[in-house]
């Protein structure tokens, strides 16, 4: 899977730099404002599972924290149309999720892990190609005739200029020990006892009650579906 960019060819099962790299939300938003009122963001990513997303060519990336974004692939499985699988069912959840209904803040699980909705990323020429292939899904007799270059340059939509996603002290300690233990996975998964006490670290280091139930808690929802401490990988 390899693909033009500035005139160099990339491997799409590689990591990426997150500048190669968009979010797909921001797509939707991009496009539901193209349209001047008359398509949703729930409509649209409804719309992803119909064509606008090819999960065989369109590599997606979860984004989040600080290294290059992974590549949503079958490297740890031997059949080679498991990343397929994986990567169509991420997309079809991420309608599922209904992010739309609260920004910022809604978890999507992965077969490697959870990820913000926000942090769903694809190279940006397949961004362009989504948006595209969104708008003639609704509009198949007109022509796209605004320029879609800012979504590749991340630009934020009027829609959602100025207007902050919701969180809580606790969502972020929850999204940092994700970046801190998870995203990217270690060669070895971090044990729970480690990963509680840094969540409980964290809570302390903010002002708030490191209290044991709830770092138990945040622990269970972001540990990857095949966490083993005692497995190492690659």
């Amino acid at each position: 899977m390899e693909q033009e960019i500035n005139g160099a060819a990339v491997d799409r099962t590689k990591p990426q730099p997150k500048s190669r790299l968009v979010s797909i939300v921001s797509i939707l938003r991009e496009v539901a404002e193209l349209s001047d009122g008359e398509l949703t963001v729930a409509e649209l990513a409804d719309a992803l599972g119909s064509g606008a997303y090819d999960a065989l060519r369109m590599m997606l990336y979860p984004g989040g924290g600080s290294g290059l974004a992974e590549p949503l692939n079958s490297q740890y499985r031997p059949d080679k149309a498991t990343g397929f699988s994986w990567r169509a069912e991420t997309v079809r959840e991420l309608y599922k999720s209904h992010f739309w209904d609260n920004p910022g803040a809604t978890m999507l699980t992965y077969p490697h892990g959870h990820i913000d909705a926000e942090n769903l990323l694809v190279l940006k020429d397949d961004g362009i190609e989504i948006a595209r292939r969104l708008w003639k899904f609704f509009y198949p007799t007109q022509e796209l005739t605004i320029d879609l270059s800012r979504i590749a340059e991340g630009t934020s939509t009027r829609r959602s200029e100025g207007k902050p996603g919701y969180s809580t002290p606790h969502l972020v300690v929850l999204k940092d020990a994700i970046a801190e233990f998870f995203e990217p996975r270690r060669d070895k998964d971090a044990k729970k006892e480690e990963v509680v006490e840094w969540i409980k670290s964290k809570m302390t280091a903010s002002g708030m009650a490191d209290s044991e139930n709830i770092a138990q808690a945040i622990f269970t929802i972001i540990k990857p579906l095949d966490h083993d401490p005692r497995k190492r990988r690659g």
